[in-house]
Parts: structure tokens; sequence; C-alpha cells
């Protein structure tokens, strides 16, 4: 899929223009969410030839931050058609109920969000990753917010990235770190009471930037 844009001049190391999240349509295979760090979110209709530019429909128009970075920063698929969460670097987390033509900023305290998990069995079940290894918990579709901090030092160049839901044990949030300027992370962690607590889980992975996880049907960690 190419989506021509004027190409930007950004500011700042952590926008990086890519393409960084792809969500599928919930009652349509061949409509796709495109979500970038940059350029914002975009709607395409995969049956019409690519060459065609009517077949994409650019979602920004009220949308204040166009920085969709983090995995699962972008969330459709388990929702109610043209209900849509973005998370953003600059702006935190957006919810649209009309597909994108107008956006609600749902995280006021929080600008600066990564990753996000949505409990598809309980939509109103929404985790978020912070800067420093904080964790945002809404039970309530993103109305309040708990959160909880990752146990150990949390210095600034270290971040939640990833948040993961275990499809066997809902109890179960994986939360993988990552961090800034080419420096360790600090592993992975884990929580057994929905998210309230956590503590590391030591699987002698060395502290890397974790970027994907997925906790598999039939498997525990």
């Amino acid at each position: 899929i190419v989506i021509k844009r004027k190409k930007k001049t950004f500011s700042g190391d952590y926008i990086s223009g890519l393409a960084t999240n792809i969500e599928i349509h919930p009652e349509n295979d061949d409509l796709i969410y495109l979500g970038t760090n940059g350029y914002g979110l975009f709607k395409v209709d995969t049956t019409e030839p690519f060459s065609d530019k009517s077949i994409v429909a650019e979602l920004n128009s009220n949308l204040p931050s166009v920085n969709i970075q983090g995995p699962g920063a972008l969330q459709a698929n388990c929702f109610p058609a043209g209900t849509l969460y973005v998370s953003t670097l600059n702006g935190g987390v957006y919810k649209s109920h009309d597909d994108g033509k107008t956006w609600q900023g749902i995280t006021p305290d929080h600008k600066f969000t990564f990753g996000m998990a949505v409990d598809c069995d309980d939509t109103k079940r929404i985790f978020v990753a912070l800067p420093q290894k904080g964790v945002l918990l809404s039970e309530d579709g993103g109305i309040n917010w708990n959160y909880s901090q990752l146990p150990g030092k949390a210095p600034e160049h270290i971040a939640s990235n990833v948040v993961a839901i275990d499809p066997n044990d809902k109890q179960k949030i994986y939360v993988g770190t990552s961090a800034y300027d080419f420096r360790a992370a600090d592993g992975l962690f884990i929580s057994v009471d929905g998210g309230r607590t956590f503590s590391r889980l030591e699987t002698g992975l060395p502290l890397v930037n974790i970027f994907s996880f997925a906790p598999g049907f039939g498997t525990h960690c």
C-alpha cells in the first residue's frame, strides 16, 4: 500500500513518518486502518487498485496529534464499526465514535502514550503503556483510569512499550519495556491481578527493547 502525501520535515527524534499500526475493519475485511507516526490515520479500501487515490480516506481532520506509535497504538477490530482508539506520542489517547470524523482526548493527565491492549471480551477494559515504566488501566472505556508503576527504578530513558493480555487468563497482563538512545531496557513484567500490581518476569531475555509480545492460546509464560 502506497499512500502518497507531501513529505514532511519532522521536529523531534521520536517522529519517524513511518507506518506503525494496521487494524482490520470489524465488519469488512477489505477495509483496513493504517496508523503512522507523523502522518496520522488512514482508512484504505483494498478492493480497488492501489493507484486510485479515492480508496484512501484521511481521518486526521480533527485528530490533534498524528504521531501514532507503539504496539497496538491503533485499536478498531474489537469494537463496533466506527469506534476507534489511537495512542499518540504527544497527545495521549484519543477516541472516535464516528469513524474518525471527530476525536475526544481521554487521557488528559498523560500526553505521551505508547502501546495499548484491549480485552476483546470486555472492550471497556483498556491498558495503555506510559513513559518511565507506567501503565494505565481503564475498566469503563476510558472515562476513568488507574495508574500502576512497574517495580524497580524508573529512569526517564525507559518506558513501558507493549501491553498484552493473556487469552487463557485475562487477569494476567504482560508489559514489555523499551529504552531510548540505544540504552538497555528493563525486560518483561507480569501482573496476575488484572494490572493493579506487577512483578518482574524472569525469562532469561536480554534487556533489549520489546516491540511485540503475544501470549498464545494453550501456552503459559
